[in-house]
C-alpha cells in the first residue's frame, strides 16, 4: 500500500490524482482546451499520450505554433487522430501567415465530411488574402448548431439538386465573406428551421434575391444584406450605416421590402444621424405591429438626440396600441461597438 501511494508521487510528495480519473472525465476536460495544450500534455505522462486522440475538439490558432510547422502539425493532427467522427467542435484560426489554400481546404472538408456526423460547432477564420470555397457538405451536417465564419472563405452558389438541412443549427454568424448566387442566403437560410440568430456584417452579395420566406428570432444585420432575406424577424439589430442598408425610394421614403414586421418586438439601431436616421426610426414605428422596445444610438463625433427630437419620436404614430409602451433608449454607437 505504502509503495503504491509513493508511485502516484511526484519528486515534491504531491499525488497525481488526475491521472487517475476516467478516460472519458479526461477527454472532456481536454475538450475545453486548445488542441495544442491537449497535445502537449501527451509528453507530460504515458497516460496522456494517446488520449488526445480521442479528444472530440479540434481547435488551432495558428499563431500558437512556429511560422514553418503549422501546416505540417493540421496534417498530423487530422491524421492521427483516432476518429473524426467523434468529433463535436472544430475551430481553425489563420492570422496573417502564407498557407495552401488547398490543405486549408481540405482541413475544412475533413471536419465536415459526411462521416463527422456528431459536429456540433464549425468555426473558421481567415484573413482576407485567402479565397477558400466552402464545401457543400457542411450544409447537411444533422448535429450542427453553430457555425462562424470570418474572412478570406467563399460560399458559393448551392447547386440546385444540393440538399441543405441543418436540422439543429440555432446560430449562424458571417463575417467579411463573399457570397455568390441568386439565391443562395435563403436557401442556406430555409435549411434551417430551428434558427435562432443571424448575425452578418460587411459580407459581399453577389446578386442575391430574395425568394424563400425564413423566420428568424434575431438579425443582427449591416450593408445590403437586409435587401436579401425574405422573411419575418423578432429581434433586428441594424449595426452600420442605415443609408447603405435600405433602399431608399426617389421620393425619400425608406423600404425595407424583404422583411415582415407582425412579429417584430425587438429594434436595435446605430448610427442614427441627421433626418434620414430620423425617418428610418419613424418608419418602424408605424411599421412594426408588436414593437416594445426601440433602441437608437447616434453617430460617433455627432450630437446626441435632442429633447425635442426624442419628443417628437415618442409621440410618433404607431402600428399598434400594442406599442404605445415602447422603451425608447438613446446611446452613443461607439458604446456598443
Amino acid at each position: 500500500m505504502a509503495n503504491a501511494e509513493a508511485a502516484a508521487k511526484g519528486e515534491e510528495g504531491i499525488v497525481d490524482r488526475m491521472s487517475k480519473l476516467p478516460d472519458d472525465l479526461l477527454r472532456r476536460i481536454f475538450s475545453f482546451l486548445p488542441s495544442h495544450r491537449t497535445i502537449r500534455l501527451s509528453s507530460l505522462s504515458s497516460r496522456y499520450r494517446y488520449l488526445w486522440r480521442s479528444v472530440p475538439t479540434l481547435d488551432f490558432l495558428d499563431n500558437h505554433y512556429p511560422r514553418d510547422t503549422f501546416e505540417e502539425v493540421m496534417e498530423n493532427a487530422l491524421k492521427h487522430h483516432g476518429n473524426l467522427e467523434t468529433i463535436r467542435r472544430f475551430r481553425l484560426r489563420c492570422y496573417g501567415r502564407e498557407y495552401n489554400e488547398f490543405l486549408i481546404s481540405k482541413w475544412m472538408n475533413l471536419s465536415t465530411a459526411p462521416s463527422c456526423s456528431n459536429l456540433q460547432g464549425f468555426d473558421v477564420h481567415l484573413v482576407d488574402k485567402y479565397r477558400v470555397t466552402l464545401t457543400c457538405a457542411i450544409f447537411s451536417c444533422p448535429k450542427l448548431e453553430r457555425i462562424r465564419l470570418s474572412g478570406g472563405i467563399v460560399i458559393d452558389e448551392i447547386p440546385t439538386d444540393a440538399r441543405v438541412f441543418l436540422p439543429c443549427l440555432k446560430t449562424l454568424q458571417f463575417r467579411w465573406l463573399s457570397i455568390q448566387g441568386d439565391n443562395t442566403l435563403n436557401k442556406l437560410l430555409y435549411g434551417c428551421p430551428r434558427i435562432e440568430t443571424f448575425d452578418v456584417e460587411d459580407c459581399f452579395l453577389r446578386s442575391d434575391k430574395p425568394r424563400r420566406t425564413v423566420t428568424i428570432k434575431k438579425l443582427k444585420a449591416a450593408g445590403d444584406v437586409l435587401k436579401s432575406i425574405s422573411g419575418t424577424v423578432k429581434q433586428l439589430e441594424m449595426c452600420t450605416n442605415m443609408e447603405r442598408s435600405l433602399i431608399w425610394e426617389p421620393n425619400e421614403k425608406v423600404v425595407l421590402p424583404s422583411l415582415s414586421y407582425y412579429r417584430l418586438e425587438t429594434v436595435k439601431i446605430n448610427g442614427v444621424d441627421g433626418r434620414r436616421g430620423i425617418e428610418i426610426v419613424k418608419y418602424f414605428l408605424k411599421n412594426a405591429l408588436v414593437l416594445k422596445k426601440l433602441i437608437i444610438g447616434h453617430s460617433y463625433g455627432s450630437r446626441k438626440l435632442n429633447e425635442e427630437t426624442e419628443k417628437k419620436i415618442v409621440n410618433e404614430p404607431r402600428a399598434s396600441p400594442q406599442s404605445a409602451g415602447i422603451n425608447l433608449i438613446c446611446f452613443r454607437s461607439s458604446d456598443w461597438l
